[in-house]
């Protein structure tokens, strides 16, 4: 006798989610929690008829489909590109998207794009603006697929901005774009792209930063990591910027920053041949943390060197240009 994928009231029983999960599973997502689909252009936030757990009745927005996930059991939330243009296929926000629960996770469908991910989260340019765009206070999250873009809003910001910000531990960020200060009116002291202040944090293959945007504001970045975050790790991450200043630079460490910020195969692309240019002289902006900055082959585009003024808290392996920072192993040193 065939299972029931049905109750009286037309609602999905058990034997349907796990069927829905076997076949997720089969396609690369395992899980012992729900499957929650979100599609900004054509879902509707409703819990009628199986809401949400099937593509065709799919949520509408995050917020809809964070409310119905439960935290630590690995319940995935499938945010589903539905066309090129970013007015249908990107979930926008009237204030910041807190993602506050455990172990869910946040799942772009899309083709993968690396500088921006078609599944997309956004600030609405009707609503007033807002300082936060998307703040990770969860534990235990993994976010892949994901395009964040804080662009303008309806008024012009007055405080400091950021697109994402970590506060929550162990948590993964894989293919993801991650772009701040998107508009002149976001380009306010204090503003990135990202900033990170919880432990162990890991970002595999995202872009970060924005290089259609002039960053002409003193004290901007498209990294902040702060607080006494420890060992945050970025591999295979591209850091793009758009500076006109010599004095900018691309990533703030602070002074209570614990054990080690490790770069692996980092790319540092400054942009050049565009009106305002300017090379900044460094990438990093340290002078005190509790551990090091350590980085591994490196590549750097339109800057001076990866620290300017001798700073004894990067270590690098593999970076032709050891004056100015301390090499690590006998190819640090090689001419």
């Amino acid at each position: 006798m065939s299972q029931q994928l049905l109750n009286q009231a037309g609602v999905f029983t058990y034997n349907a989610m796990n069927a829905l999960n076997a076949l997720l599973a089969s396609q690369g997502i395992v899980t012992q929690g729900n499957v929650w689909w979100v599609r900004p252009g054509t879902g509707v936030d409703s819990l009628a008829a199986g809401g949400g757990q099937t593509p065709a009745s799919a949520f509408k927005t995050l917020t809809f489909a964070l409310a119905q996930a439960t935290a630590n059991q690995n319940d995935v939330v499938l945010l589903c590109a539905e066309s090129n243009t970013a007015g249908s296929t990107t979930d926008y926000q009237s204030s910041v998207l807190t993602w506050n629960k455990d172990l869910v996770h946040l799942i772009g469908i899309n083709a993968g794009s690396f500088c921006s991910p078609r599944s997309r989260v956004s600030n609405a340019a009707a609503s007033n603006s807002f300082a936060n765009l998307f703040t990770l206070s969860a534990n235990g999250c993994l976010i892949s697929g994901i395009e964040f873009f804080q662009g303008k809003g309806a008024t012009t910001l007055s405080a400091a901005q950021t697109a994402v910000t970590v506060s929550g531990s162990r948590n993964v960020f894989v293919n993801c774009a991650i772009s701040g200060i998107g508009d002149s009116t976001l380009d306010y002291a204090g503003s990135n792209s990202l900033t990170v202040t919880g432990d162990d944090t890991t970002f595999i293959n995202c872009y970060i930063g924005l290089d259609t945007q002039v960053r002409g504001t003193a004290a901007t970045y498209e990294v902040s990591i702060a607080g006494t975050a420890a060992r945050t790790r970025f591999v295979d991450c591209e850091f793009a910027s758009y500076a006109n200043s010599t004095s900018w630079r691309a990533v703030s460490i602070g002074a209570n920053v614990d054990r080690f910020v490790k770069f692996i195969r980092p790319v540092f692309a400054a942009s050049v041949g565009l009106p305002g240019v300017a090379i900044p002289a460094g990438v990093f902006s340290v002078s005190a943390m509790n551990g090091q900055v350590q980085v591994v082959q490196p590549a750097l585009f339109g800057y001076g060197l990866l620290a300017s003024g001798g700073s004894t808290l990067v270590k690098v392996l593999a970076y032709q240009n050891a004056t100015t920072v301390q090499g690590v192993g006998a190819s640090a040193a090689s001419s």
